[in-house]
């Protein structure tokens, strides 16, 4: 339980909002040689959601229904935003003409970590875990 209340908190908009603008100033102004990240919230929102899915889904104890309904709750919200973010991306790509395959992107000044595929990563994780909240609730 512990674990989903920091989770909460890291991927509330306002903690993450402070840290892509950090990552963007890090990014922009050059001062590190590599630093791909120039928005760090889905490379959070993923090793949160990787961090919840590995936690709960191997728990040898039935949790409590209340709990497993919370993390259903949280989960469900954090894949629909990955989808609106996903549509988004790939409205933006095709406006701009690029697709781009690999983990980092190398078109840029500086490499990039690909936040699309990090979302669909991230998404991933997400239905895993709604799928082991539905399996949990009904036993």
């Amino acid at each position: 339980q512990t674990v989903l209340a920091v989770a909460k908190k890291l991927l509330g908009s306002d903690v993450l909002n402070v840290l892509d603008d950090i990552a963007r100033e890090v990014y922009n102004n050059g001062a590190l040689k590599i630093f791909p990240y120039k928005t760090l919230r889905e490379t959070i929102n993923l090793v949160m959601v990787t961090l919840l899915r590995e936690l709960l889904a191997y728990q040898k104890v039935d949790l409590p229904v209340p709990f497993t309904r919370d993390v259903q709750i949280f989960v469900k919200g954090l894949y629909l935003s990955g989808q609106t973010e996903l549509a988004g991306h790939q409205q933006q790509q095709v406006v701009a003409g690029q697709v781009e395959g690999g983990e980092i992107s190398t078109g840029a000044a500086q490499p990039t970590v690909n936040i699309f595929r990090l979302t669909v990563q991230a998404n991933a994780a997400c239905v895993d875990l709604l799928v082991w909240a539905t399996a949990d609730e009904s036993g």
